[in-house]
C-alpha cells in the first residue's frame, strides 16, 4: 500500500535518502475521501523545506534529511506516516560521536562557526537538548537572522554575526545561491553558484584566536565545529595550541587532499584520533 524506504548515507549522498512510494493497489485500502495523501519534511525550525500530494502511484524522494521529520497525513487528518531523524539510528560516524561526547562531557563550552540557519551539523542535537553549551556564529544576513529566532531564547547559546578568518584582516565575502557556500573563497562558492549570481562585499573580520579567547570568558572551549567552505585548513593551523579543542570537527571536501593530509598530520602530533565521515573530519583530542 504505501511503501517507506529509508536508505543510510553512501557515496555522494552525505544525509541519507526516503522514498515514499503510494502503490497502486492503495486505492483498494483506503477510502477515495483519504487522497490525496499530504508528505511534509520538516526542519527543526518547523518549516517545510520539501511538501507534495502523493495519491496512488504516486511516489517522494528527498535527501536532506538530518535533523528533520516526515509526516504523511491522508485527506481526513490521520497521521498515517511519524518519522523523525535520529543520529544514532540514521547519522554518520561524526554525528554520533559529537552525540556520545556530548553526553559525557555536559555543559561544556563550545564554538560553531559557519552555522547557516542553525538546522545541520553535529552540534545541533546536543546544543538543543542542552548537552552542552556554545556561540554560532554565521555571517549572512539572511541565515544569521533564522539562527537567532531560533537560539536566541536559548540561555546556553549565544548567537554571533561576525566573520572568522585566520587574523581579522578586511576581506571580501562571496555570498550567492542558498547559502550554503557562502565563503571568503572565491573559488568554493564558484563550484556550486553560477558566477553571474554571486554577490560580494567587503567585510570587516574577526581572528580565531581572539574569538576562541572571548568565548573562554564562558569557561574553557573544548568543542569546536568549522563549516567555512574551503577554508576550514587554514582556520586550524592558525589556532593557538594552548586554544586547540578537545573535540573538533571540519568539513574536508573543499580543502583539497594535499590540505586533508596535511591537517590530518598535524592534529594527529598534537594527539588527535582524526575520523573521516562522510564529508566532515572528527578528532578527538587523548588526554
Amino acid at each position: 500500500m504505501i511503501q517507506f524506504t529509508y536508505e543510510h548515507p553512501k557515496n555522494n549522498d552525505y544525509e541519507g535518502k526516503i522514498t515514499v512510494h503510494v502503490h497502486e493497489n492503495a486505492s483498494q485500502y483506503y477510502s477515495k475521501e483519504q487522497f490525496p495523501l499530504r508528505l511534509m519534511h520538516k526542519t527543526l525550525m518547523g518549516e517545510i523545506p520539501w511538501n507534495t500530494d502523493l495519491n496512488p502511484g504516486w511516489w517522494s524522494q528527498y535527501t536532506m534529511l538530518t535533523y528533520t521529520s516526515l509526516e504523511v497525513i491522508d485527506n481526513l487528518g490521520n497521521k498515517l506516516i511519524d518519522w523523525k531523524w535520529d543520529p544514532f539510528i540514521h547519522g554518520d560516524i561524526a554525528h554520533q560521536m559529537f552525540e556520545i561526547w556530548s553526553m559525557n562531557n555536559r555543559g561544556s563550552n563550545g564554538i560553531a562557526i559557519g552555522t547557516h540557519n542553525g538546522m545541520t551539523g553535529e552540534w545541533v542535537g546536543p546544543i538543543n537538548k542542552g548537552l552542552i553549551k556554545g556561540t554560532l556564529v554565521e555571517a549572512s544576513d539572511p541565515q544569521y537572522n533564522d539562527l537567532h529566532k531560533y537560539y536566541n531564547n536559548k540561555t546556553w547559546v549565544k548567537c554571533r554575526k561576525e566573520l572568522i578568518t585566520t587574523d581579522g584582516s578586511d576581506v571580501i565575502f562571496y555570498e550567492g545561491g542558498g547559502g550554503w557556500t557562502n565563503s571568503i573563497v572565491k573559488e568554493s562558492i564558484e563550484n556550486y553558484v553560477d558566477s553571474s549570481s554571486i554577490r560580494q562585499t567587503n567585510r570587516t573580520s574577526v581572528s580565531i584566536n581572539n574569538l576562541i579567547e572571548e568565548v573562554s570568558i564562558d569557561g574553557p572551549v573544548k568543542w569546536l565545529h568549522l563549516d567555512v567552505e574551503g577554508l576550514d585548513d587554514k582556520l586550524i593551523l592558525s589556532i593557538k595550541e594552548e586554544l586547540l579543542p578537545e573535540l573538533l570537527v571540519y568539513e574536508n571536501e573543499n580543502i583539497g587532499d594535499e590540505s586533508n593530509n596535511m591537517v590530518r598530520t598535524y592534529l594527529e602530533s598534537k594527539g588527535y584520533i582524526v575520523y573521516y565521515s562522510n564529508r566532515n573530519v572528527i578528532a578527538l583530542r587523548k588526554i
